[in-house]
């Protein structure tokens, strides 16, 4: 096994074995991606630990400028985002999009994750390179479970703006109105938003669309608002790889 399939199993004494050998503990397979960001993106921690220890570099990216802390935010694995802190993470470092770890994780995790980042001094004022805020896409995340109305508590509690614009016009308040979402409403009004109803490009292509054949709600905001997909996702008909050699 290469060093990378090892540290995505999270088999320690594969790995000790592995770098004793001279295993090279930064390079980087096709996509960019490092051992570390493998091991933090499949919630590894102990992996995490063992290579942070051994000098990895922990702000190497892939070609879509995931780093490691960024796969553990995008995963919710957070005990490998407080590893990380422990070890002196870059908390700002972003993504293609401009999006830190505290916005990926405000999309796609949960309050713990979301609450780990703000803890350990991550920005909640950070706004990717099409306007979004931690708030916006906190909104945006709509999987059950995962404490939205907590975390927008916990962002709003921090400073951010709740009437911050997204380049398109669209607000926190617009974006959970469009979808409907009453409590996020409910929030942000007790918060101080201000009424908006700017549509996001998405849902204005959708209501141009046949009912029948609108899209499915895209799960991540830069998707959202822009409809266009950033990272390489496997499908069935494809054969089964480990996802670290698509995903990047």
């Amino acid at each position: 096994m290469n060093i990378f399939d090892v540290a995505a199993s999270g088999d320690m004494d594969a790995l000790v074995a592995l770098l004793d050998n001279g295993a090279a503990i930064d390079q980087q397979f096709d996509s960019g991606m490092t051992a570390i960001t493998v091991a933090a993106a499949n919630g590894r921690n102990f992996a995490v630990e063992l290579l942070a220890s051994r000098g990895a570099d922990l702000e190497l990216s892939n070609r879509n400028g995931v780093t490691p802390l960024l796969a553990a935010a995008r995963n919710c694995h957070t005990k490998v985002v407080e590893t990380l802190l422990k070890n002196g993470v870059e908390l700002e470092r972003t993504n293609q999009q401009g999006e830190t770890a505290l916005m990926v994780a405000a999309n796609h995790a949960t309050i713990e994750t979301v609450r780990a980042l703000v803890d350990g001094g991550a920005d909640p004022l950070a706004r990717s390179a099409n306007g979004h805020t931690t708030l916006t896409v906190a909104v945006l995340n709509g999987t059950p479970g995962y404490g939205q109305l907590e975390m927008m508590r916990l962002l709003i509690d921090a400073g951010v703006d709740v009437n911050a614009e997204t380049e398109w016009g669209t607000t926190a308040y617009s974006l959970a109105l469009e979808r409907g979402m009453d409590d996020k409403l409910s929030l942000l009004l007790e918060s101080g938003a201000e009424e908006n109803t700017t549509q996001s490009p998405w849902m204005r292509k959708t209501k141009a669309e046949d009912a029948d054949k609108s899209p499915a709600v895209p799960n991540d905001a830069s998707e959202r608002e822009t409809h266009e997909t950033h990272e390489t996702h496997e499908t069935h008909d494809k054969p089964k790889r480990p996802w670290w050699r698509l995903w990047g």
